[in-house]
């Protein structure tokens, strides 16, 4: 979808990172946007297949964000539509996830 509100749920879960989702807006990827980026970390296998596939160009630069977390699986589920607990958890897990990437390329 393109251009629609961060539901109240992941504003909430922002907050507590600091972070004021208030005025962000989704945007569609397009072939310029993909292009500009130096790496596109995504959150689940079906969207890494849609992006790999839509954008083969660039797939070498895709990865799951959880690529450097340990855990039982790779994935991060979308929380949208769900309570405000599960943004809480996927927003941690997020900041898990890119603390460790971090750390990592630190290295």
């Amino acid at each position: 979808m393109n251009n629609p509100r961060s539901p109240r749920n992941a504003q909430s879960a922002a907050k507590a990172f600091d972070i004021d989702l208030t005025d962000h807006r989704s945007v569609k990827a397009t072939d310029e946007l993909i292009e500009a980026a130096d790496l596109i970390f995504l959150m689940d296998y079906r969207n890494y297949h849609n992006f790999t596939t839509h954008f083969p160009q660039a797939a070498e630069r895709m990865f799951l964000l959880r690529i450097f977390e340990p855990g039982s699986t790779m994935q991060l589920p979308d929380p949208n539509g769900n309570s405000s607990s599960v943004f809480d958890t996927v927003y941690a897990d997020i900041a898990a996830c890119i603390h460790s990437l971090i750390d990592e390329y630190e290295k």
